[in-house]
């Protein structure tokens, strides 16, 4: 028995790898079933969640090493100034990363300025 509507609703976090089941199942056997229209608001609001969560675990480390600093600046890349997550290495690797005397960064990257701020344990809310 193939899938039916109800059960594709519950596998959308899969879209991308589910679009071309439910096509063969629509072309192939005839299943009258279809991708619901992605919910814009609520698919940003997952990832800002996750980011927001990413970025607290780097706030909860205890080193400050390279690799914490250069996953806080593309989380920051992503978070405060929307650029795209598979960008921000590139930007990281081509752009110049400048700390600032109260811990803040601001990458310059094909003439623009991105200010991240400080990574710093006092901004936790316990």
């Amino acid at each position: 028995m193939p899938p039916d509507q109800k059960a594709l609703n519950t596998f959308l976090g899969q879209r991308a790898a589910i679009s071309g089941f439910v096509r063969h199942l629509r072309e192939i056997h005839s299943v009258p079933i279809t991708l619901p229209r992605t919910n814009r608001a609520k698919l940003q609001r997952k990832l800002t969640d996750m980011l927001e969560r990413e970025m607290l675990a780097i706030l909860r480390g205890d080193t400050e090493d390279n690799y914490r600093l250069h996953r806080w600046v593309a989380l920051g890349l992503t978070y405060f100034h929307g650029v795209p997550r598979k960008v921000c290495k590139v930007a990281l690797k081509e752009g110049k990363l400048e700390r600032h005397e109260d811990g803040s960064h601001t990458l310059t990257w094909e003439k623009q300025d991105y200010w991240i701020p400080a990574i710093a344990k006092s901004q936790l809310l316990n």
